[in-house]
């Protein structure tokens, strides 16, 4: 997209001045975020940093190239060439701006030669000392791949974050220069595996989220960002007690762990300011114990829900009886054919059931001007009568399935031939 406003046009300007990436750079680049691997055949290893290929027989877990000394994991593979691509983000500010450069890099060995590096940009991140954010990226090529990027268009504004890096999977971060401002409020070169940007928009803006980090618990702040749960102020308060008490939540599974049992204890509708419920000496067990409540609590209200249910479906029977029951005695005959009044909600139950419909999943029993009756022939059901009670007239007769039966012609016309009965008990002319 052009350019709009001011902040937009200069950092446009200030991304062509940009260095390419230095020879330092592509050392790193060369070196980190890859593992080198080596490609068994069955009786021969290719060295894929060099291209060397010697004989070796059995697969072993690592092996050093005898040409350039590379300590290889060994993969099999009937393959002859191989390739490899991953991301690393640079750091670097430039005039009062962060900038986080994403470069998408690509290793290639092909059949004869070693690995060769080819090393595109695809995403800019321009971050004000506010916290403002600034994208610019190349554009995308319709598809589901992540790594989409068409490398033959120049980067340009994006105003859809979403659009270019959030989920980018980056191996190596380099850092060359950082924000004053960005040391003063805690970084210390640790991502705590969250894209940068998302980081450094935190420790820009929300002064819990520098608290947090500055403390140490960077995993923490990491997993009420993705959790959507940084601004709730029950976690929130959760979580100064956490600081204030100094209770050790440093891993990643421990941080996991302690927010399930904090959401837990929120649907428990318990004092998340106590530290007796934040701050467990135990934290499995704590954790185990508010899972528990929470799963009695829901089965209790289930059951309620479930008791509620049979009341409102008990009054309806009721309702049902009261409203049909001068229908009851209704008995159509001819030869085997005998066709009667569902007498019961139980009986709209067993009905749906045998013959595959929804006569009592969509409570045909409370539909006050509809009749249902049943039809059988020699004891077997075979239909399933509606008969609309305000003019009479029959609505719809179907089989298993809402099919047809073979007897539905017979089924039909008795109906049909009996409507005067239903018309006198319905007192319609």
């Amino acid at each position: 997209m052009k350019a709009r406003t001011r902040r937009e046009r200069e950092v446009e300007e200030l991304s062509r001045r940009l260095a390419p990436l230095s020879s330092s750079d592509m050392e790193f680049a060369r070196t980190a975020g890859v593992e080198h691997t080596g490609l068994y055949t069955g009786k021969r290893v290719k060295c894929t940093e060099c291209g060397h290929v010697w004989q070796q027989q059995g697969l072993k877990k690592q092996v050093r190239c005898p040409h350039c000394n590379t300590l290889l994991t060994l993969r099999a593979s009937r393959c002859k060439k191989a390739s490899e691509v991953c991301y690393m983000v640079v750091l670097q500010s430039c005039r009062g701006w962060q900038v986080c450069r994403y470069f998408r890099l690509k290793w290639s060995c092909p059949v004869n030669g070693g690995r060769t590096l080819c090393v595109d940009e695809a995403v800019q991140h321009w971050i004000g000392s506010d916290g403002k954010l600034i994208v610019l990226a190349r554009p995308r090529i319709m598809g589901f791949y992540i790594d989409n990027f068409n490398y033959k268009e120049p980067m340009s504004i994006k105003r859809n974050v979403s659009y270019s890096a959030w989920h980018l999977p980056y191996w190596a971060v380099r850092v060359k220069s950082v924000l004053p401002v960005l040391r003063r409020n805690g970084y210390k070169q640790n991502l705590f595996a969250m894209q940068p940007y998302d980081l450094f928009c935190l420790l820009l803006t929300n002064p819990f989220a520098e608290t947090l980090y500055k403390a140490g618990y960077g995993n923490l702040l990491r997993i009420l960002d993705y959790r959507r749960v940084l601004h709730d102020d029950n976690y929130i308060a959760a979580v100064k007690i956490v600081l204030r008490n100094h209770y050790p939540l440093k891993s990643k599974d421990d941080v996991v762990m302690w927010l399930d049992m904090v959401e837990s204890l929120i649907k428990l509708d318990k004092d998340v300011h106590n530290r007796h419920f934040v701050c467990p000496a135990n934290l499995k067990q704590a954790h185990d114990r508010a899972m528990e409540q929470v799963r009695r609590k829901q089965e209790l209200e289930r059951r309620r829900t479930i008791a509620e249910k049979l009341r409102k479906d008990k009054k309806l029977a009721k309702s049902y009886v009261k409203r049909m029951n001068k229908y009851f005695d209704l008995l159509f005959t001819h030869g085997n054919i005998v066709i009667g009044v569902l007498k019961s909600v139980a009986e709209f139950e067993e009905e749906g059931k045998a013959m595959h419909h929804c006569v009592f999943a969509n409570k045909y029993f409370a539909k006050e001007n509809s009749l249902v009756m049943s039809a059988r022939v020699g004891g077997e059901r075979m239909e399933t009568i509606e008969i609309d009670l305000r003019d009479c007239q029959l609505v719809q007769s179907r089989g298993v399935n809402n099919g047809i039966s073979p007897y539905h012609d017979e089924i039909v016309a008795l109906v049909n031939a009996n409507l005067f009965q239903i018309r006198k008990l319905s007192g319609i002319a």
